[in-house]
């Protein structure tokens, strides 16, 4: 049962204190990155690449009639159909880069073009602003219309009755969910039946791997089959150090991976561990769905080993660079991965656009994720999504603004000039496509689909997007792992702080 995201009242406004205290250290992060929906830095060990969204029970919302995204249902009651002048407003980011600002803006046009009579009021903040910016919209009563999972996002907004439920407008516009999205992208979005949020990107963590280093050193090329027993993790290791050359020469060295430790140390659960659970992998944390951490278990014996293990690609195997080689990589491209002297990299689907500006010189694939040495392999999936704002001055516009949004064209030119992997299942073929085009890519377009659509079927939503407080966590997390990668601290020692600053911060709630 799910009874805190349904045991108190719908409010119009957020509690202040509470909502504050999960929300008010984010524009103090120190090494968390943008989020799914913007490239970032390729991570050193232990750090995480964005935000993400939830473990949920199979959504029910399924209306029986067989629409699709392009069809026009019968729209809700609108009452701006007679006429009547409003405004309703879009909390986005500005910090994603001229693409995605430029893709708000368009939206924004073809909107007020469509609705003359409804002004759209375009509010943007950087990532480490933007809940504190929502928090503050909430207490003044200036609720945004529609607003996305950004930094803290889902498990926060959740928990403090921010979310409209939008099951009632998709059963009367008759929407059949599970032919329009990608079942795991409306799973993350549901809880107990109800439908909180509508996805516009699902994007998997993948291991993208230099084809041209691999050939240069003899290595066999990763699987695209995720059901490949044979593809473990002592496989990737063993291709890592012999892709790895004058690691101690940050001129003209060459590694094998970086492959890190994942948000709060989710790369565990290919040891069939989570941190926030004392029984087994993912699927048993209770807080995924709830959005409320309630245990943590940063000392079990696996996840020490899979954090050691980790740590030990750079410290024993010289076969990842160490954080501050990572660093000098960056310098000037922004992405140690695009400099083409790393063999591997488990990063985010975002990884596209990377390879879309930079236009590298050398050839590119992508691999599932290694098997763990209990026989799981899974990955981490970030669900991006828009909300409607629970006590928001005009829902049924807003709803209509979602339907625009995601089910119409914006979808579709998201897609084409920013990079995303979409949520709807209308635009894979346009997806894979686009990544077959990319420089350097030389997959099939079959092959694409194997490797992006498999890590669906065996991922799981990353904290990021599912836990309440998730900035509090992340920034526990970067700050006292920090000795684990650098060597200074055994995992076994190092997780030990790990695991009191944590507990601390779940006694606090």
């Amino acid at each position: 049962m799910r009874d805190e995201a349904r045991s108190r009242p719908i409010a119009p406004r957020l509690a202040r204190r509470r909502f504050l205290a999960a929300v008010g250290l984010a524009s103090a992060a120190v090494v968390v990155a943008a989020c799914a929906s913007s490239p970032s830095a390729p991570p050193t060990p232990g750090s995480t690449t964005s935000t993400v969204s939830t473990l949920a029970t199979k959504t029910t919302v399924a209306p029986a009639a067989n629409t699709t995204a392009q069809a026009t249902a019968k729209p809700v009651a609108n009452p701006a159909a007679s006429g009547e002048q409003m405004t309703i407003s879009w909390l986005t980011r500005s910090d994603q880069g001229p693409l995605v600002q430029k893709w708000y803006e368009r939206d924004v046009a073809a909107w007020e073009k469509e609705h003359p009579n409804i002004k759209m009021q375009l509010i943007g903040v950087p990532w480490g602003d933007y809940n504190a910016k929502l928090m503050a919209l909430f207490a003044a009563n200036q609720i945004p219309e529609v607003f996305a999972d950004y930094a803290a996002g889902f498990g926060t907004f959740l928990l403090n009755s921010a979310l409209a439920d939008l099951t009632p407008f998709v059963q009367a516009d008759k929407i059949d969910l599970a032919k329009t999205f990608d079942p795991s992208a409306i799973t993350a979005l549901t809880r107990s039946g109800k439908l909180y949020g509508m996805p516009i990107g699902d994007d998997p963590q993948l291991l993208f791997y230099n084809q041209t280093l691999f050939e240069k050193a003899g290595v066999n090329l990763p699987p695209t089959d995720w059901s490949d027993k044979k593809w473990t993790l002592d496989v990737m290791l063993a291709a890592a150090k012999k892709l790895s050359h004058d690691v101690t020469d940050p001129r003209k060295g060459e590694w094998g991976i970086i492959f890190d430790a994942g948000q709060l140390g989710t790369r565990s659960w290919l040891w069939g561990v989570d941190p926030f659970n004392k029984t087994g992998g993912p699927e048993q944390t209770k807080g995924y769905e709830t959005g409320k951490i309630t245990e943590v278990d940063y000392t079990n014996p696996k996840f020490v080993e899979a954090m050691q293990w980790i740590a030990d690609l750079a410290l024993k195997e010289k076969a990842s660079p160490h954080p501050s080689d990572v660093q000098a990589l960056q310098q000037g491209v922004g992405d140690a991965f695009m400099t083409g002297r790393i063999g591997m990299f488990a990063q985010g689907i975002w990884e596209f656009r990377s390879f879309r500006t930079a236009k590298v010189t050398w050839k590119w694939g992508m691999a599932p994720m290694p098997y763990g040495p209990t026989g799981i392999n899974t990955d981490e999936l970030f669900n991006n999504a828009y909300f409607l704002g629970q006590g928001a001055k005009h829902p049924a516009e807003g709803y209509q603004f979602l339907k625009f949004l995601l089910l119409g064209n914006p979808t579709v030119d998201y897609v084409q000039t920013v990079g995303e992997w979409p949520a709807r299942l209308d635009l894979y073929d346009q997806a894979i496509k686009a990544i077959a085009g990319l420089p350097g890519m030389t997959q099939t377009e079959e092959e694409i689909r194997q490797v992006v659509t498999g890590a669906f079927d065996h991922g799981f939503e990353t904290p990021g997007k599912t836990i309440d407080r998730y900035v509090e966590f992340n920034n526990a997390w970067v700050q006292t792992s920090a000795p684990i990668w650098t060597g200074q601290a055994s995992a076994a020692d190092g997780l030990k702080q790990v695991q009191a600053k944590m507990q601390t911060l779940v006694n606090g709630q």
